[in-house]
């Protein structure tokens, strides 16, 4: 009866020992379970974060920003590290955006910062270099711009003073052609003068005087001639 009572301790303890494996084995399979359906929901919130932020990014918005949530555990790093890639993204886009919008309104002297880094600190030297030279051509374009006004200004006074001394010299010949004329006038009259003074001279002595006073105005329209001369040569001087 020992023996039985023995073996029946012993078969009863194996059972337990089965039933208790059962059992554990349960529990590891539903840990299990509760386990992958967790990472399952984490990777779930990751993909939704991410994908906001990243079809965002992709239309050219960089303001969207993900929440890194303790559920996520150690992979809220990800999350961390994009938020602070659009952000880089963002304050580089909004002071280029400015410095353009300053140069297009004529601001030359529009420069960005040296706070970047990488790729875009590249993209910030060359946007300053490209409007340092922009205002240096501009400069000289301006300096080009102010020497042509200037030669511009002394031709045109130039040209003023020749048509100042155009009109004045056709005036002077127009005063010239009356002298003239009024010289011609004088001497016709002068030479009948002269041809009268004659034929009295020739004449009687009754008529003597007459011939005198020929004479005379003779005399005086040489004078006048002379007077006409001599205008003619100041005119000609001016």
């Amino acid at each position: 009866s020992d023996a039985i009572g023995a073996t029946a301790r012993a078969v009863g303890s194996l059972v337990d020992a089965q039933a208790a494996a059962r059992a554990a084995e349960a529990e590891r399979e539903a840990l299990g379970a509760r386990a992958k359906a967790s990472r399952a929901e984490i990777e779930a919130s990751l993909v939704s974060c991410v994908g906001a932020i990243v079809d965002a990014a992709r239309m050219g918005d960089f303001s969207r920003r993900a929440d890194a949530s303790t559920d996520l555990g150690a992979l809220a790093g990800i999350v961390h590290g994009l938020n602070d890639l659009t952000t880089a993204c963002d304050d580089f886009l909004a002071e280029a955006d400015e410095a353009l919008a300053r140069l297009a309104g004529g601001d030359l002297g529009a420069r960005m910062s040296d706070r970047h880094e990488g790729r875009l600190a590249a993209v910030a030297r060359n946007f300053n270099d490209a409007a340092g030279a922009l205002g240096g051509a501009i400069g000289e374009i301006s300096t080009s711009v102010g020497a042509t006004r200037g030669a511009a200004m002394e031709i045109s006074a130039s040209m003023r003073d020749l048509s100042g001394r155009t009109e004045a010299q056709a005036a002077s010949l127009e005063e010239i052609a009356a002298t003239v004329e009024e010289m011609s006038k004088t001497a016709s009259q002068t030479a009948k003068v002269v041809d009268g003074a004659a034929a009295s001279a020739r004449g009687t002595s009754s008529r003597a005087s007459d011939g005198a006073e020929r004479a005379k105005e003779a005399v005086t329209a040489i004078d006048k001639i002379e007077a006409q001369a001599g205008k003619i040569v100041e005119i000609v001087g001016v």
